[in-house]
C-alpha cells in the first residue's frame, strides 16, 4: 500500500525522524520537487536520503573535494562548486542564500 503524500508531509518527516536540522527549509523544497520530478513513486526513506544527499555552502564544498579557492570571490567560489557539482555528481539545486543541494555519494 502506497500513500501520496505533500511538501508538508515530507517536511514533517524528517522532523518526525529528527534530522529537521540535516536540511534547511528551502532545501528540503527543492529535495522533495527533485524526487516527485524523478520518481513520483518512490518510498520515503529519511535516513537514505540523509546519507545521500547533502546541503552546503559552496565555502565547505570546496574545501570538502579539494578545490581550489586560492584568490576566488564569493561568486566565483559558488561558479567553481556548482560547476564541479554538475561535472562529478547529481546537483539537485542551489538556495537562494547559495547553499547547494546534491548527491554527497559519488
Amino acid at each position: 500500500m502506497k500513500q501520496t503524500i505533500g511538501v508538508t508531509q515530507f517536511h514533517q518527516a524528517f522532523y518526525t525522524a529528527d534530522r529537521a536540522k540535516q536540511f534547511s527549509w528551502e532545501a528540503l523544497n527543492i529535495l522533495y520537487d527533485y524526487f516527485e520530478e524523478c520518481d513520483p513513486d518512490m518510498d520515503l526513506d529519511v535516513i537514505a536520503i540523509c546519507c545521500e544527499y547533502a546541503e552546503s555552502t559552496p565555502e565547505d564544498f570546496c574545501k570538502q573535494y579539494g578545490i581550489d579557492t586560492d584568490g576566488l570571490d564569493e561568486n566565483t567560489m559558488f561558479d567553481a562548486a556548482v560547476e564541479y557539482a554538475q561535472e562529478n555528481t547529481t546537483l539537485v539545486g542551489t538556495t537562494v542564500d547559495g547553499c547547494l543541494i546534491y548527491d554527497q555519494e559519488f
